[in-house]
C-alpha cells in the first residue's frame, strides 16, 4: 500500500511496483524521489478537452468518456481505439533470414502496446528499454529479463530490406524495430509515437546474439515521439557493428535524439570483454545530422548520447562527424559521451545552446572508466569535453574552437568550414520535401 494525496490510498500492481523499488529505491534518486509521473483513466480527470475515460467496470460493456476539442462532433468525427500492437510482423531465422522486402509509399499508423495495462506495468530504465525482470536496489545494470519497448513494425533477422518514404504516425510503442543486416531506413518520417522512432540491434535476453550489421538509417524526419513514453529516442543502434546514422532530422522530443549503447552488462567492467555470446557496438558512424529542441521533458541524455565500448582500436572506433547540436531544453551534456564510452572519434561538429555542457560524461574508473576518445576540428560555445565521477584515459582535444554564446550561430556562418558543416547537416536536398 502507498499513500498518495490526503485521506487516500492506492494498492500499486505487483510484480511492477517490486521491480520500480527494486531499481530505484524505496525513496527514489536524491532529490528526485519516488513519484509517479502520470496518472490516468479516472472519471474525475476529464477536465480538459482532448481527454477520455474507458469504464471497464463492467465485463463485457466497456464505456469509453471523451470530453471533445473546440469544433469538434462526435456525430461527424471519426474515432479509433486500436487494438494491434503490430502492424507488420516481419521475421526470419538466423540461417534463413527475411531478404529482399521493400516497404515504399505507405502509412503506419493507430497501433497500440498492451503491456503498461497489465499487471507488469512499464519500468523505464534508459531509453527504450525497460525492466520486466527483478533487478536490484539503484543498478547499474537491468535483469538478464530486461526489453526493448517493442516496434510497431517489426523486422527481425533480415538482410537487404529497404524501407523508404513511408509515414510512421499515431504508433503506441516504437516505429520501427530493425534487427538483421545489409538494410535501409531512409526518407521516412516519424512522429505522433508513444515511444521512440527506430531501434536497430537487439539486447533483449531470447535474441541478443543476433547480429545487425551494415545497416543505414538516413535522410529521416523524426519528431514528436515519446509522446507517452518519454524516454523514446529517434535513434537507438544496440550492439550493432557499421551503423550509419546519416543526414535525419530530429526535433521536438522529450529526451534523446540518437543513442548508441547497450542495456545489459553494464557492470562489466566497460573497455574490457561483456559477453562473448553478444555482439557489441563497433564501428558506428554518426554523421551529418541536424538536432534541436530536444530533452523538453526527461534530464541526463543528450542529442547524440553514447554508452560503453564503440569498438576495439582507431580503426573500428565509432566517428561522429558533421553533425550540428543546439536547443537543448534540459541539462547535461549536447554530444554526450557517458559511462564507459571508448574508441570515439569526433570531429567536425557544431554545438551551441545547450544547458550544462557541449560535450563530456561520467567515468568510472575500473567499471566504467571512459577511454580512446579524440575531439578535433569542432565548434562549441565552451572549452569542450567536462568529466564527472573520475579521470578519462587518452582523450585528446585538438583544432577546436570556441563559438561566442550570445550569437554562435552568426559567428559559425561568418567561418567558412563552420558554415559548410551547418549547410550540410540534416536531410539532403533530395528529402527536404519531408518538411512540407
Amino acid at each position: 500500500m502507498s499513500p498518495f494525496g490526503t485521506g487516500s490510498r492506492i494498492t500499486m500492481d505487483q510484480p511492477c511496483f517490486r521491480r520500480l523499488i527494486a531499481i530505484f529505491g524505496a525513496n527514489g534518486f536524491p532529490g528526485v524521489g519516488l513519484k509517479p509521473a502520470t496518472i490516468e483513466n479516472d472519471r474525475t480527470f476529464l477536465d480538459q478537452p482532448g481527454t477520455f475515460y474507458l469504464d471497464r467496470s463492467e465485463p463485457g460493456q466497456h464505456v469509453l468518456y471523451y470530453r471533445p476539442r473546440a469544433g469538434e462532433q462526435l456525430s461527424t468525427s471519426t474515432v479509433v481505439a486500436p487494438v494491434l500492437e503490430r502492424i507488420v510482423d516481419g521475421q526470419g531465422t538466423d540461417t534463413s533470414p527475411l531478404h529482399d522486402v521493400t516497404f515504399r509509399g505507405l502509412t503506419f499508423a493507430e497501433a497500440t502496446w498492451l503491456q503498461p495495462s497489465t499487471d507488469e506495468g512499464f519500468v523505464h530504465y534508459l531509453g527504450g528499454f525497460f525492466e520486466n525482470g527483478d533487478g536490484s536496489v539503484l543498478a547499474v545494470s537491468l535483469s538478464p529479463q530486461a526489453q526493448s519497448m517493442p516496434g510497431n513494425v517489426v523486422l527481425r533477422r533480415v538482410k537487404n530490406v529497404a524501407v523508404e518514404r513511408n509515414t510512421f504516425r499515431r504508433l503506441g510503442a516504437t516505429g520501427l524495430e530493425l534487427v538483421g543486416s545489409d538494410s535501409v531506413v531512409r526518407g521516412n518520417e516519424f512522429t505522433d509515437i508513444s515511444s521512440g522512432g527506430v531501434l536497430v540491434g537487439d539486447d533483449r535476453p531470447e535474441t541478443a546474439g543476433t547480429a545487425s550489421e551494415d545497416n543505414l538509417v538516413a535522410n529521416n524526419w523524426i519528431h514528436r515521439i515519446g509522446v507517452e513514453y518519454h524516454g523514446g529516442t529517434g535513434v537507438f543502434g544496440v550492439r550493432t557493428t557499421r551503423l550509419t546514422v546519416a543526414h535525419n532530422q530530429l526535433n521536438d522530443l522529450p529526451y534523446s535524439g540518437i543513442v548508441v549503447g547497450q542495456a545489459h552488462n553494464q557492470m562489466v567492467r566497460a573497455n574490457g570483454p561483456v559477453d562473448p555470446a553478444r555482439p557489441t557496438n563497433s564501428e558506428a558512424r554518426i554523421v551529418d545530422n541536424l538536432l534541436f529542441d530536444y530533452m523538453k521533458v526527461l534530464y541526463d541524455g543528450g542529442g547524440i548520447y553514447t554508452t560503453f565500448k564503440q569498438g576495439d582500436s582507431w580503426h573500428t572506433a565509432a566517428e561522429i562527424s558533421g553533425n550540428v547540436i543546439h536547443d537543448m531544453q534540459q541539462p547535461y551534456w549536447a554530444l554526450y559521451t557517458d559511462w564507459g564510452s571508448n574508441w570515439i572519434k569526433v570531429t567536425d561538429n557544431v554545438i551551441y545552446d545547450f544547458v550544462f555542457g557541449s560535450t563530456g560524461g561520467c567515468s568510472v574508473p575500473a567499471l566504467a572508466q571512459i577511454a580512446h576518445l579524440r575531439y578535433d576540428g569542432n565548434y562549441w560555445t565552451d572549452n569542450g569535453p567536462t568529466w564527472m565521477c573520475g579521470p578519462v584515459v587518452d582523450v585528446t582535444t585538438t583544432n577546436n574552437t570556441q563559438l561566442p554564446a550570445d550569437h554562435a550561430e552568426a559567428a559559425c556562418q561568418a567561418d567558412p568550414r563552420c558554415a559548410r558543416i551547418f549547410r550540410e547537416a540534416g536531410l539532403e536536398p533530395i528529402h527536404r520535401d519531408l518538411l512540407g
